[in-house]
């Protein structure tokens, strides 16, 4: 059996009933499959889920991939992770029912929550893959302290432009797309004269003041 075949499944039960299925049993007697052929693919509904945000992760990244790979002269740290998040965002609002279920009463603890540990994994590598320097932390003398912490910033970040989307409540979530790129100017200006302009412009907006 596909592993696709049992996510699309899942999603139609879950959708549909706005509840998990009772048991794995019920679910694979449902779909009409043995139920091994289920543990073959996924120990449990848990993994499952974070399977189906991390596929939505993968899917962003390979389209954000792809367009830096059309067009050269935009490919920059910047210029990517821009593009990544506008595609997740948008990936995310084609699905955004099933999103809500899997990440209810969302809260920033969320960066914690193993549902979303194969999302982690997979937007670190791809934030690897843009090579951006950590040389701005010249407060941090290890470099391999550098790196983690960048990674951790860019996670703190990845979950506060998802917090942003499920509380956004604007006509097509246009909110979320401002909320991004003033958030990643901010970033990528950290170490530069106008952060306390930048800091403010981002902070007028979350408090909806501009």
């Amino acid at each position: 059996m596909h592993t696709q075949k049992i996510v699309d499944y899942y999603t139609e039960c879950v959708l549909e009933h706005n509840k998990r299925p009772s048991s794995v049993y019920s679910f694979c007697k449902d779909l009409e499959v043995e139920e091994t052929q289920f543990y073959d693919h996924f120990a449990s509904f848990d993994q499952l889920e974070s399977d189906i945000l991390s596929r939505m992760v993968a899917n962003a990244i390979a389209l954000a991939t792809k367009e830096a790979e059309d067009h050269l002269d935009l490919k920059d740290p910047k210029h990517q992770l821009l593009t990544f998040y506008l595609t997740l965002a948008e990936v995310y609002k084609s699905n955004r029912s099933l999103v809500i279920f899997i990440l209810p009463q969302l809260k920033m603890e969320i960066s914690t929550l193993k549902v979303l540990e194969k999302s982690k994994k997979s937007f670190l590598v791809f934030l690897k893959s843009l090579d951006i320097s950590p040389d701005f932390m010249s407060f941090i003398p290890d470099a391999n302290i550098k790196t983690k912490t960048l990674e951790n910033v860019a996670w703190f970040q990845f979950v506060s432009v998802l917090n942003y989307w499920l509380k956004d409540t604007s006509d097509g979530f246009e909110k979320t797309d401002i909320f991004i790129e003033k958030s990643l100017k901010l970033s990528f200006e950290i170490s530069d004269s106008n952060v306390l302009n930048t800091m403010v412009d981002l902070g007028k907006f979350m408090m909806n003041k501009k």
